[in-house]
């Protein structure tokens, strides 16, 4: 079975965007005005009620695995804004999280969406963790959505209190919007 997956994995890896055919049968509620065939040979057959009907749907490229040419297909990116996020994303190692995309300079919120129905987040890069408690203010600063002055604060309170045991208690001096705490969290360790 693991074979299977790693066979589909790289085939998605290496195929382009495709119409896939998706199959959903048909709701009960349009079968109940249609009356049974009864069975003229043998009693054990009886009319089957799945019907299936076909959806188009199209297959999304990783997000972390796509170059410059291939954002520029997107209507509002431009030469120098698909080349400011993929250098953002490699900075990064590889985006963790699609909102990773609302902090490239110059990317509207509506083209940031416009990628998200274009493309996923299908692997996962290797992130490189920072630990919280041996860090210092400049490494503390580099992951996203920690600022300068944040890193600084978390610094000075762990020289003047103790070690951190975990993201509670950086939350509690430091203010991080609710929506990126997650994010956060992927480039911290505690040991």
């Amino acid at each position: 079975m693991f074979l299977g997956h790693l066979v589909f994995y790289f085939y998605l890896l290496n195929t382009s965007n495709q119409d896939l055919v998706v199959f959903e049968p048909i709701p009960d509620q349009l079968f109940d005005s249609i009356t049974p065939l009864k069975p003229r040979l043998k009693p054990s057959l009886v009319p089957v009620k799945a019907a299936i009907k076909s959806i188009v749907v199209k297959a999304k490229k990783d997000i972390n695995k796509v170059d410059a040419n291939d954002l520029q297909a997107i209507r509002g990116i431009g030469p120098a804004l698909s080349k400011r996020i993929v250098r953002y994303r490699n900075s990064l190692g590889g985006f963790v999280h699609l909102d990773l995309l609302y902090e490239v300079y110059g990317l509207d919120s509506t083209v940031v969406q416009r990628i998200k129905e274009q493309y996923s987040l299908i692997s996962m890069p290797a992130i490189e963790t920072i630990s919280v408690n041996a860090a210092s203010a400049y490494e503390l600063s580099r992951p996203p959505f920690i600022s300068k002055e944040m890193s600084l604060e978390i610094v000075s309170y762990r020289a003047k209190n103790s070690l951190f045991i975990n993201s509670e208690e950086i939350l509690n001096i430091i203010e991080i919007p609710p929506d990126k705490i997650h994010i956060i969290q992927l480039y911290l360790t505690y040991n």
